[in-house]
């Protein structure tokens, strides 16, 4: 019974890819795109555009864009900025696409916290003064992220609304952290690989000629 089930589907499946490929190749789809993502490549948000250097066929395009995150949710982490590129390919129907892709997002982030330190200072012959100094601590964090995409994509031909939802592994390589104390650099030190690999993305935005 396993077996007939799995002929069948595979039938189902060989037949859909066969017709849509024959309706799909004669698709040209408008070749540029813009469109906010939350989460995703970003990993908070980015802003992106999107260009189809193949827009029949199998579609295929390069995206890049930007996020600047001021995060006042996490303590002492004022500023994430990540600028993100990615190769995306998708296929099926006219409206209804399977997504994939990979790309590279270069994150900075910063962590800095100021502080004061009271002490005295003897002033002759018998008295002292309290007098407060200034400190600094300033971690920097920043490397490449390697990205892999694949999800649903909604995309007319003819243009208008464009709708994106995947699965986005993240992998950190060569990130690396570097910590100032009072503009002295103390440590600058290799990270060791990271994987973030249940991390996701939706985008919404338009496609135009």
């Amino acid at each position: 019974m396993k077996r007939i089930i799995l002929i069948l589907f595979l039938n189902f499946f060989c037949t859909l890819s066969f017709f849509s490929q024959v309706y799909f190749k004669n698709q040209v789809f408008n070749p540029h795109s813009a469109y906010l993502e939350i989460m995703g490549n970003a990993r908070f948000y980015s802003v992106n555009y999107e260009f189809l250097f193949h827009d029949y066929g199998v579609k295929q395009g390069i995206r890049a864009g930007a996020g600047v995150f001021p995060n006042f949710f996490i303590a002492n982490k004022p500023l994430c900025i990540h600028v993100t590129s990615e190769y995306v390919g998708f296929w099926l129907g006219r409206n209804h696409h399977i997504e994939w892709g990979g790309g590279v997002t270069y994150r900075y982030e910063t962590y800095t916290r100021n502080s004061t330190e009271k002490t005295y200072q003897f002033v002759p012959p018998t008295d002292t003064i309290p007098v407060y100094i200034n400190h600094t601590y300033k971690s920097t964090t920043s490397g490449p992220i390697i990205t892999v995409r694949l999800g649903y994509r909604y995309q007319d031909p003819e243009g208008g609304l464009l709708i994106r939802a995947g699965w986005i592994p993240m992998f950190y390589l060569m990130n690396r952290e570097k910590i100032v104390y009072d503009d002295q650099q103390i440590s600058n030190n290799k990270l060791p690989l990271i994987k973030r690999m249940m991390n996701f993305g939706v985008s919404i935005g338009w496609n135009w000629w």
